[in-house]
């Protein structure tokens, strides 16, 4: 075996390999060795039209004139043992790229795949881009496609399930009651008979506002209700703009603590604080029945304002009022715990829980 200095010998790597397979895994096929002892084999091979210096999964190709390589190069099939000897800029360990100012620092050792001698024109630089750095890329490409395709109204739909494993686990640990009323009872029992404020965002026909004054029959508690008693006041899923309408009547409660404040949330909302700011409302409570995002997280934010803490009581809960709860908690750094839920196909129904506002107002 002569030490090949002049003509050089490459090593034939089929293309679909060449790139796509790891160091180590080249090393095992016997295409690639750690070793340099600057011998070859049949170096009368003909020459070529490109030199390629490959180290890692990618090669890169040089013209001619990037740098005078005297490398030692065995056929295919018999292993793979080269020696860079020397750049013409006298630094082994860096290649000029193409003819550019920049160049590009070569590991230690240098794995030389093949290397052409030709008096050929500047060839195309090849992709260091590795498959993992690809795969991410391709899947991000796909995901933002899928993303273009489903639409932001079903992925509305489906982001609160989502949220509701990654930031609101632990409401698979609470106790779950069969009905509504049952989580109700189990509220009221956390407050005992004293003193109760129960404010509720969405009335409808007056259900759960009169369920909760029958239960807490303390006569110093008071029951505000708030609702336009005109329906929704946008589309919500399948239930169209205005679905829930009594057309404007207000219902009849016979119970002297409950109250009702009827128009939109934003042009009442005054009018509620005025009744609760600076006055012993002993335990609040307030019922989020409005089931949109935006009403929920604008009632959130007001209720905030307060700077007490509160049970919160939560009707369609894994929906929209999931979305609004955890952005209302991202935004306010408000903290909730979670105390109880009802159960609809797998799913937070109904969920009662403790908000604490992160700024408490002094009392």
């Amino acid at each position: 075996m002569a030490r090949t200095t002049g003509t050089l010998s490459p090593v034939v790597v089929p293309a679909e390999r060449r790139g796509h397979e790891s160091r180590d895994r080249l090393q095992k096929r016997g295409l690639i060795q750690r070793t340099f002892p600057g011998r070859a084999a049949d170096a009368g091979h003909p020459a070529a039209s490109r030199r390629h210096i490959a180290h890692g999964p990618s090669a890169e190709a040089v013209t001619p004139t990037a740098a005078r390589l005297a490398v030692g190069i065995r056929p295919h099939g018999a292993g793979c043992a080269c020696t860079v000897q020397g750049l013409q800029n006298g630094n082994t360990n860096r290649l000029q790229l193409s003819g550019r100012a920049k160049s590009r620092r070569i590991p230690e050792p240098v794995l030389a795949i093949s290397i052409l001698a030709s008096t050929a024109g500047r060839v195309p630089r090849a992709s260091f881009i590795t498959r993992h750095r690809k795969r991410q890329m391709v899947g991000k490409t796909l995901l933002k496609r899928m993303a273009a395709t489903v639409g932001a109204d079903t992925y509305r739909r489906l982001l609160p399930y989502a949220i509701l494993k990654t930031g609101f686990g632990e409401i698979a640990s609470v106790p779950t009651f069969e009905t509504r009323e049952q989580l109700w009872d189990y509220g009221l029992d956390t407050v005992a008979n004293r003193k109760v404020t129960f404010v509720e965002f969405g009335v409808h026909e007056g259900y759960s506002i009169g369920y909760f004054a029958r239960r807490h029959p303390n006569p110093d508690s008071e029951f505000i209700g708030l609702d336009s008693f005109e329906g929704l006041p946008e589309d919500w899923g399948p239930a169209p703009k205005g679905t829930f309408s009594t057309n404007g009547a207000v219902p009849t409660i016979g119970d002297a603590r409950v109250s009702f404040i009827k128009g939109w949330f934003q042009d009442t909302w005054e009018e509620l604080a005025a009744r609760l700011r600076d006055h012993d409302l002993g335990s609040l409570i307030v019922h989020y029945d409005a089931d949109l995002y935006t009403s929920t997280l604008y009632t959130l934010s007001k209720i905030d304002s307060l700077g007490i803490g509160y049970l919160a009581i939560f009707d369609e809960f894994t929906g929209q009022e999931l979305l609004a709860l955890d952005d209302y908690c991202n935004s306010h750094c408000a903290s909730v715990s979670f105390l109880g839920k009802t159960l609809l196909d797998g799913f937070p129904l109904q969920v009662l829980c403790r908000i604490e506002p992160r700024r408490r107002a002094v009392r």
